[in-house]
């Protein structure tokens, strides 16, 4: 059966349309509706950084495979990241970063490797153990670092961390946020085009995705 071309003209509207918001969705970061900003009197602490080994180091979730190892070096800086972004939240409030629960966490002693809730319950002992409410915990579950230069890379920077909100006396996850990015050239991805320019229209390392990833995810819990 023949159809008119104008209605053909319509149809392949609508196709590049749907195609169009579905390259939007897979290659933004994951994105959910702003939460309401928590209470700035909120007696909460961030966690020290950790990467996932295995599903069992995430409360829950998977780790994609194939992540390159952290250095303590950059485990550090990712704490100082986002110990200076939870020292003056936009809601007004001022919460302390893993200076004030690494000691906990040094002496807390996980359940072994395959245990059930695990990863729950040792950061519920960390932040019983520091006197906090809540525990911000933040996991590095996959880390691939740029290859190449910041004006041409054939393997770009890619990451994905989690953050985890903790009711240490309850034992339960109050909120969670999943940040996943993989920069792509502009040529690869039109869509991308207003975070490319902003980013100068350069490549950025591993690190510097991981620093905006914090102040994005922490926006999006609320802190």
């Amino acid at each position: 059966m023949r159809h008119s071309s104008s209605r053909h003209s319509v149809a392949l509207l609508a196709l590049c349309a749907v195609c169009a918001l579905l390259m939007l969705a897979s290659c933004s970061p994951r994105d959910r509706v702003k939460a309401e900003p928590l209470d700035a009197n909120l007696n909460l602490a961030a966690a020290p950084f950790t990467q996932a080994e295995d599903n069992s180091d995430l409360i829950y979730g998977v780790v994609p495979p194939k992540s390159e190892l952290i250095s303590d070096e950059t485990l550090g800086y990712l704490d100082g990241v986002l110990a200076s972004r939870l020292a003056q939240t936009p809601s007004g409030g001022s919460y302390p970063g893993s200076e004030a629960t690494e000691s906990c966490a040094l002496s807390t002693v996980p359940q072994p490797r395959g245990t059930r809730g695990r990863a729950l319950d040792y950061w519920s002992r960390v932040g019983q153990c520091a006197g906090v409410k809540y525990l911000l915990v933040p996991v590095v579950s996959y880390w691939s670092e740029r290859e190449g230069g910041e004006l041409g890379s054939p393997k770009p920077a890619s990451i994905v961390i989690d953050f985890f909100v903790v009711d240490v006396n309850e034992v339960s996850v109050i909120d969670t946020y999943r940040y996943e990015e993989q920069q792509v050239s502009l040529a690869e991805n039109l869509l991308t085009v207003d975070k490319f320019v902003k980013r100068g229209g350069k490549f950025l390392t591993a690190r510097q995705l991981a620093a905006e990833g914090i102040t994005y995810s922490l926006n999006k819990l609320g802190l």
